[in-house]
């Protein structure tokens, strides 16, 4: 189960956005059984909802608007799990903010969203000192988006978990 749903889409296309949107946080449905008991007047039935497929999404245009983002939610201590993250932002690109965005917090997961075909992991490893990051291409498949969030946000919260049980134990 996930306990942090809560994604950081940064991307300067609005009609990308929405694309994100639909797919990681679709409208509520419910059920026809439900809806069939609401049109006689039952009120005891509870519509079902997809909840368990939505995610909480705060959107940035820019790079620096996302590590303004990432620094408000660690001070609220209300961290986002993950980014999906355009590499060709205006302003610092994308590479360069997911430098900024793991100096505030080292513990998000990252995907960089590309419309390039020439994406080299060799120079976003040397720019962000890391290697653990993801990639998804332009245009993106909308099980693959699926996935790697709900995969994503339950490694970042199994390692929060572990890390808990690690300093409790230590206690």
């Amino acid at each position: 189960m996930l306990d942090n749903r809560k994604i950081l889409i940064v991307d300067d296309e609005k009609g990308i956005q929405k694309l994100f949107s639909r797919i990681l946080s679709p409208p509520l449905e419910t059920d026809v059984l439900s809806r069939g008991a609401a049109l006689f007047g039952e009120t005891d039935v509870k519509p079902v909802s997809t909840t368990h497929d939505r995610f909480d999404l705060v959107f940035a245009d820019s790079g620096e608007d996302a590590v303004k983002a990432v620094e408000e939610a660690i001070t609220k201590k209300q961290p986002f799990s993950l980014v999906f993250i355009d590499i060709g932002l205006p302003g610092i690109d994308g590479v360069e903010t997911v430098r900024q965005i793991w100096k505030a917090d080292p513990d998000m997961k990252v995907i960089f969203v590309t419309g390039s075909m020439h994406f080299e992991t060799k120079n976003v490893c040397a720019t962000t000192g890391r290697e653990d990051f993801f990639y998804i291409s332009k245009p993106f498949k909308t099980k693959e988006v699926s996935a790697l969030a709900h995969s994503l946000a339950e490694q970042w919260s199994k390692e929060r978990k572990q890390e808990r049980t690690r300093r409790y134990e230590r206690q």
